[in-house]
């Protein structure tokens, strides 16, 4: 500044300038360098030394603490909008998971009706949709091979009789000590073959489908009548015969099936999100997929550990046992399955939500008339709640009804701070 003094006075103080504009034009300079000296006294310095007792406040971008989002209402604006609450809790939740059923015969209730050897169908004593009882005869098969086997079961069973006779006869020579001992034993040895021969082949049969009786008979029959007798294996209805009369037949080739409707399986199709929360013992309610008034209640008796390679599905098996005529395999169902939890969680309605952008919020009463707007994340969204993961505590009271009020007023305070 004394620079600029010395620079701006000292030409002004010439005889010529003093002739030009009098002496007056001398006080002008000098005015104007003390108004500016006393203007630059008066400026505040641009770095504020503050005492250790100062308080700097950084702005809300980089302060360490979120600055809450506040809304806060008048007494008129509280009473016209008239908000409802809900206080969460953490707690074991229900979930009500709606999920597509098929239902299936079940395992021990359905049988597939096969021929074990090879043959040519001569009679067949049911008819689709009859029902057929536990040992009833539904086809009859001429076979050669059970011709063989029931010859070499008669052939067995003599030789069986000779040994069993030689063994005795050298027994008692043995005791006599007319026969020697090494006589005693080769015979012993050829009667335990000729038994275990016996029983192979009788156990041949057996393996065949024929009974007890049935080989018994054998034994005082002159005449062999190689026909095979396939029976039903469980009570139930014949059903989808595949063969005709006189059809020729290879061995474990299906003839048809039989079902038991008393008992069905329902398989439930979930997502694997859902596949997780279920285990068995969950309670069930199994409707038709049209809108009547049946529901059946069960339980989940198993749940596959894989996903099914079709629809990329977990599932969930329903064994059960039928009220009446209802429901039948081949059916489509709708479950209603009532799964929980594996450990507390925080559930809200989905009322309570709305949108910020893309991120969920919702609004929270910190007094009588001060809402906050607080983001949230969310683990899975349910029907008509959602599991939060982070943003509420327990026993904070949420707005669950005008909540996009709430919104819109949120976005009016920001305008106006803006």
């Amino acid at each position: 500044m004394n620079l600029y003094i010395k620079h701006f006075i000292k030409p002004k103080t010439s005889p010529a300038y003093i002739c030009r504009y009098g002496m007056d034009g001398l006080f002008l300079p000098l005015l104007l360098t003390i108004l500016m000296q006393v203007f630059s006294c008066g400026k505040p310095s641009d770095t504020k030394s503050g005492t250790p007792g100062d308080v700097l406040e950084l702005p809300p971008s980089i302060s360490s603490n979120e600055i809450p989002d506040l809304i806060s209402l008048t007494s008129r604006e509280a009473g016209d909008l008239d908000i409802q609450t809900y206080i969460a809790q953490k707690d074991i939740h229900s979930y009500v998971m709606n999920v597509p059923g098929m239902v299936f015969p079940a395992p021990d209730h359905f049988a597939i009706i096969s021929t074990p050897l090879s043959g040519k169908i001569s009679e067949m004593q049911a008819k689709e949709g009859e029902p057929a009882k536990k040992g009833s005869i539904l086809f009859r098969i001429e076979s050669l091979e059970l011709g063989v086997m029931v010859s070499d079961y008669l052939q067995a069973l003599a030789e069986e009789e000779y040994y069993k006779a030689r063994y005795e006869r050298i027994h008692q020579l043995s005791q006599k000590e007319i026969s020697s001992e090494s006589e005693l034993d080769k015979a012993q040895s050829d009667l335990s073959r000729a038994v275990t021969i016996a029983r192979a082949t009788s156990s041949k049969l057996r393996a065949a489908g024929l009974s007890e009786k049935e080989i018994a008979g054998y034994r005082h029959e002159e005449k062999i009548d190689p026909v095979l007798n396939i029976r039903s294996p469980i009570n139930g209805v014949f059903d989808q015969r595949n063969v005709d009369l006189g059809q020729r037949v290879s061995a474990y080739q299906a003839l048809g099936t039989v079902i038991d409707n008393s008992h069905v399986m329902i398989r439930g199709y979930l997502s694997p999100e859902d596949g997780r929360l279920v285990k068995p013992g969950d309670s069930v309610r199994i409707t038709r997929r049209t809108e009547d008034h049946d529901m059946i209640p069960a339980k989940i008796s198993t749940i596959n550990p894989g996903l099914d390679e079709t629809n990329r599905s977990a599932i969930a098996n329903i064994y059960l046992k039928v009220p009446g005529n209802w429901p039948r395999p081949g059916e489509n169902v709708r479950l209603e399955i009532v799964a929980s939890s594996p450990e507390p969680l925080i559930a809200i309605p989905l009322r309570a939500i709305t949108y910020d952008g893309n991120d969920p919020v919702v609004f929270i009463r910190k007094e009588e008339k001060l809402w906050e707007k607080r983001p949230v994340t969310l683990l899975e969204m349910r029907d008509t709640s959602a599991v939060v993961a982070s943003g509420i505590q327990p026993d904070e009271e949420l707005a669950v009804s005008q909540v996009f009020s709430l919104k819109a007023l949120s976005r009016i305070d920001q305008i106006a701070e803006e």
